[in-house]
């Protein structure tokens, strides 16, 4: 999130760093115009995911004629089930996907595994690019661990934080893994503006 700061002809970081549900709604309408890609990936505190507003309007977006064709909602913790059960059924009758980040190691397993029959998707970061060069066995056995309960749960398991080749080429010769991520696909880039 960056705001174009004329008088410096540079980008910065603006003071407000979370935008609100339509604000997030019209940039994303503005970046599926001119895409080839139409799915997108809607990162949710989990207030805002339990938000029947947010949902609504989420849904809503989705929904519409400018809406993409595919949307994931990603959050990075697991409500409380009586919580959670509701929340993904209603976004799940509209067909839009949810996927947990940030499981960490299998040490979480215990924390997530009454939740995964509600979601669609758990994703393994990668902390740094050492962790496939330096360490492979211990990240070989997060993958087959989170892989294989992806496998047993019919859910999508991605991996992310993909940052060269060699990692890229040692992740595809593991098994479990549906989806790659990271900074080797390509980071994003800023738009030149005219003054």
């Amino acid at each position: 999130m960056r705001r174009y700061d004329r008088e410096k002809q540079t980008w910065v970081i603006p003071e407000q760093r979370h935008l609100n549900i339509n604000t997030r709604i019209e940039l994303m309408r503005d970046v599926l115009v001119n895409s080839r890609c139409q799915s997108i990936v809607v990162s949710l505190s989990i207030a805002n995911f339990l938000n029947q507003t947010t949902a609504d309007k989420l849904v809503k977006f989705f929904n519409s004629p400018n809406g993409p064709e595919i949307m994931y909602i990603e959050i990075d913790r697991i409500p409380v089930l009586d919580l959670l059960i509701p929340m993904a059924a209603f976004y799940h009758e509209s067909g839009i996907k949810i996927v947990l980040s940030q499981i960490g190691s299998n040490r979480h397993f215990e924390q997530v595994n009454a939740s995964l029959q509600y979601i669609d998707g758990i994703k393994l970061t990668i902390q740094s690019a050492t962790d496939a060069i330096g360490m492979p066995p211990e990240l070989r056995k997060d993958i087959q661990f989170w892989g294989e309960i992806a496998t047993n749960w019919k859910i999508e398991f991605i991996v992310a934080g993909v940052a060269d080749e060699s990692m890229f080429t040692w992740l595809q010769n593991q098994d479990y893994v549906d989806y790659l991520e990271g900074p080797h696909f390509g980071t994003a880039e800023l738009p030149l503006l005219m003054s």
